[in-house]
């Protein structure tokens, strides 16, 4: 809060507070109770629908999650974290490769190319268009029919044109007048200053490839456990165990003798899923609003 501001001025900043704090109290309470439910034990819900604290701690579910060689999670991980990786990698080269000459102001033809490029925003193939062609280029069952596609991002590409456009030119040019070649010029210049732009992107493109679900499901057999992903693992365990803890007929599983309830499954399951993604915005969230304000600025 600003130390001159007037009494009108502190009223709104402390009503602004409040109504934030309230709004962010709504937006993490539903995650924790999905915490509360993955480590609280089965005999806290006995009575209770909702627990806000656990009588103890235990890593029951996390134990049947994780040791239950069943439950696949390991190759579920195993091939997000290649997709992530190997795929937000791809979009980001192909993101700067095309971005950049777009920035330049005297590339022929600059607005008819951009105009081609954003006409793929709201112009798509069908999906059994997208089948065939998939399947002419052997795409199909295998993990790079959720990388390839979507390795040229349209809005991402017009993010960074509209950060590079922002950059002075006369940087550009004393690195051409120095003797850099065009690839050198975006390794030494134009990366250093756009670490905020593609810290933007890259967070986008990574939630996208951790978040893949519709393109394994149509693209890929489920016969082949082998390349099962998070999201698709996160199914099942939800879509197999669907009653209530001591209803007629619930499901239960048993390791190692310890009951546990499918409910506390899912959430155990919900938090090996989502956790791991949460924990890469921290280390670009200085760099977030500063590329996605910038990089929003008209050109």
């Amino acid at each position: 809060m600003e130390p001159f501001a007037t009494r009108g001025e502190k009223v709104f900043y402390v009503a602004n507070y409040i109504f934030l704090g309230l709004l962010g109290l709504v937006a993490v309470f539903p995650f924790y109770l999905v915490v509360v439910r993955a480590v609280a034990p089965t005999s806290d819900y006995a009575q209770r629908a909702i627990v806000l604290y656990p009588s103890r701690i235990t890593w029951d579910y996390f134990n049947i999650l994780f040791n239950d060689p069943a439950t696949k999670i390991w190759t579920a991980y195993k091939n997000s974290i290649f997709i992530t990786v190997v795929g937000t990698l791809l979009n980001l080269v192909a993101v700067i490769l095309t971005a950049f000459p777009l920035a330049e102001k005297k590339l022929p033809f600059r607005s008819q190319i951009t105009f081609f490029f954003l006409t793929t925003m709201f112009i798509g193939g069908s999906l059994f268009s997208n089948y065939i062609l998939y399947s002419r280029l052997k795409l199909l069952d295998t993990l790079w029919v959720l990388i390839v596609p979507g390795i040229f991002g349209t809005y991402n590409i017009i993010l960074l044109r509209n950060f590079l456009m922002q950059l002075p030119e006369e940087l550009i040019e004393a690195s051409i007048i120095d003797g850099c070649s065009q690839f050198q010029t975006i390794w030494y210049v134009v990366l250093p200053l756009s670490k905020a732009a593609l810290a933007t992107i890259g967070l986008f493109c990574a939630v996208g490839h951790w978040s893949q679900f519709g393109g394994w499901i149509y693209f890929i057999s489920p016969t082949k456990q082998n390349l099962t992903i998070l999201q698709v693992f996160l199914h099942d365990i939800i879509g197999s165990k669907t009653k209530q803890p001591g209803s007629a007929g619930a499901d239960t599983m048993f390791e190692d003798g310890i009951r546990s309830s499918p409910e506390g499954l899912k959430a155990a399951a919900t938090l090996a899923v989502t956790v791991p993604i949460l924990c890469v915005y921290p280390f670009i969230q200085k760099h977030f609003a500063k590329g996605l304000v910038i990089g929003s600025l008209k050109g």
